[in-house]
C-alpha cells in the first residue's frame, strides 16, 4: 500500500537553512533552501553511517590519506575502522556536482555491511536524482532477476570531518575480484567499457573491426600486447558471426541470456547513459557477456528534455511522460541482435516472465509491499535528512542533465512510480504482450 507516502504528504514542510561555507575537504555546504518543501518521518535510524576524517582537500586528482569508519546502527555487521584508508572524488559529470561522490580504498580487504570482502568502495551522491532511489531500485531489480555481478549497495549517511553531508549510496565498485566481477586476470578474461571517445574513462581502448565500437580496457587497464591482440581477434570472429544472423554461430561468442537481461533492464529504466558511458561488457570463458549495469541515476524519465531531446521523442518538456515511449537502448550490438526474430522472441518471452517482478517495483501485490515503498519504509528517514538536515535542495536543478524537479520529495517519487508504470505498459505493447 502507499500509506507511507500518503502519510508523508500530510506532514508540514520543514524550513531548511544551511549556509554555503567552504570546508576543509574542498567542498561547499549547500546553499539556503528555505523554500523547499521536505518533511522527515519520525522513525528510528536504520541507515548505516560513514565517517571520513581527512586533514587535506579531497579532489579527483589523487587519493589522499583518511580515516574511514563505517557503522551499522542495527548491529548486524562489524564496524569498519580504518586509519590508513584513502579517498578521492569519483565520477565523470557527477564529480563536478556540488555534492561530491567519493571512492574509498581501505587499507585491506574488509567485508562492508555484508557485501563481501574488498578494498574499493564507492559513495554515490545521487545528486541529480531527487528521489535518490533510481540507482538502488535498478541495481536491486537486476540482482533479483539473476543478472551476474550486479553491485550490492546500501544507503549510508556521510559525515565528513564531523559535518553531516547527507544520504549516499555505498556501493561495490565494478572491478575484477572474487566478490566482484569474478574473472581470471591471468587469462584472456577482461572487463570492458564502451567509450564515447578515446581516453574518456580508460587509458587503453580499441575499435571493434566490424561494428566500429570503441571499447576501453576497464580491468585490467593495461593488458599485455599479446592480450590486446587476442581481444581484437576475438571481436573479429565474434562480430563476423553476429553479422550472419545465425543463432548457432552467434551463441559461440555472445552469451544471449545476459544480453537479453541487460537490454530489458536498461530499456525498462530507459538508461540515459547506455551507449554513452558506464556501459560494460566482459569476456569470460571465450564468450562476451553484457553487464554489469552501472550509473542509472539519470533514468526513468529523469532527463532534461532540452539536453536529451531524443530521449523525450522530440516532444519537449510539456509532456511529462513523453519519455515513457520509444526504444533507447537498441544500440551497440543490440542494434544487430534486435533485427533477428529469434532474439526478439527471447526478449519477449523473458519480459513476459519478468512482468510480475516489474509490476512489483511500483504496485503492491499478494507477495507484499512494492519496492519503491519498501525502500521508503526502510530508508525514508535518511532520505529526508539529506534535504532537511544536510540542506541539499529538492527544487534546485544541479545539472543540465536532470529533469526539472517537482517542488516536493513526494511528487518526485510519485513521478518515478507513474513513469515506470507507463513505461512497462509501453514495452508490453511494443513486445506484443497486451
Amino acid at each position: 500500500m502507499r500509506k507511507y507516502v500518503l502519510l508523508l504528504l500530510l506532514l508540514p514542510a520543514l524550513l531548511l537553512a544551511a549556509a554555503c561555507t567552504p570546508d576543509s575537504a574542498g567542498e561547499s555546504l549547500p546553499a539556503d533552501t528555505s523554500s523547499d518543501a521536505v518533511s522527515a518521518p519520525e522513525k528510528p535510524c536504520q541507515t548505516a553511517q560513514v565517517y571520513i576524517d581527512c586533514p587535506t582537500d579531497i579532489t579527483k586528482d589523487a587519493y589522499v590519506q583518511a580515516t574511514v569508519r563505517i557503522v551499522d546502527p542495527n548491529g548486524r555487521f562489524a564496524e569498519i575502522d580504518d586509519g590508513e584508508a584513502t579517498v578521492k572524488v569519483r565520477g565523470n559529470s557527477t564529480s563536478s556536482g556540488a555534492k561530491k561522490p567519493y571512492n574509498i580504498k581501505l587499507s585491506s580487504k574488509k567485508d562492508v555491511l555484508g557485501m563481501g570482502r574488498a578494498k574499493k568502495w564507492c559513495l554515490l551522491a545521487n545528486l541529480y536524482d531527487k528521489t535518490m532511489l533510481r540507482n538502488k531500485l535498478s541495481y536491486d531489480f537486476a540482482a533479483e532477476i539473476g543478472m551476474d555481478y550486479v553491485s550490492s549497495c546500501e544507503f549510508a549517511e556521510l559525515y565528513l570531518n564531523g559535518v553531516y553531508r547527507g544520504c549516499y549510496l555505498l556501493t561495490e565498485a565494478v572491478e575484477i575480484g572474487e566478490t566482484r566481477v569474478d574473472l581470471l586476470e591471468d587469462g584472456n578474461e577482461f572487463l570492458l567499457e564502451y567509450e564515447p571517445y578515446p581516453g574518456y574513462s580508460n587509458p587503453i581502448s580499441f575499435y571493434t573491426p566490424y561494428y566500429d565500437l570503441l571499447l576501453g580496457f576497464n580491468d585490467p587497464t593495461d593488458p599485455a600486447p599479446s592480450q590486446q591482440r587476442w581481444v581484437k581477434d576475438f571481436f573479429r570472429e565474434a562480430e563476423a558471426a553476429l553479422a550472419t544472423g545465425s543463432r548457432e554461430r552467434i551463441e559461440q561468442y555472445f552469451d544471449i541470456d545476459s544480453f537479453v537481461d541487460s537490454f530489458i533492464v536498461n530499456e525498462l529504466f530507459k538508461n540515459v547513459d547506455y551507449s554513452t558511458s558506464s556501459t560494460r561488457f566482459y569476456i569470460r570463458g571465450g564468450k562476451l557477456y553484457a553487464g554489469p549495469i552501472w550509473d542509472l541515476d539519470l533514468s526513468s524519465g529523469n532527463a532534461d528534455a532540452d539536453y536529451y531531446p531524443e530521449y523525450h521523442n522530440e516532444r519537449g518538456s510539456e509532456d511529462r511522460f513523453a519519455s515513457c515511449e520509444g526504444l533507447y537502448c537498441d544500440r551497440l550490438w543490440n542494434a544487430a541482435l534486435l533485427h533477428y526474430e529469434w532474439f526478439f522472441d527471447c526478449v519477449r518471452t523473458r519480459y513476459a516472465a519478468l512482468s510480475p517482478a516489474i509490476e512489483a517495483l511500483t504496485t503492491d501485490a499478494a507477495e507484499g509491499q512494492n519496492k519503491i515503498d519498501a525502500l521508503l519504509s526502510r530508508y525514508g528517514d535518511a532520505l529526508y535528512r539529506n534535504y532537511d538536515e544536510a540542506g541539499w535542495s529538492i527544487t534546485e536543478k544541479y545539472s543540465d542533465y536532470e529533469r526539472i524537479p517537482f517542488p516536493t520529495y513526494e511528487e518526485n517519487v510519485e513521478y518515478l512510480r507513474e513513469w515506470l508504470i507507463r513505461r512497462h505498459a509501453w514495452l508490453k505493447s511494443y513486445l506484443g504482450l497486451t
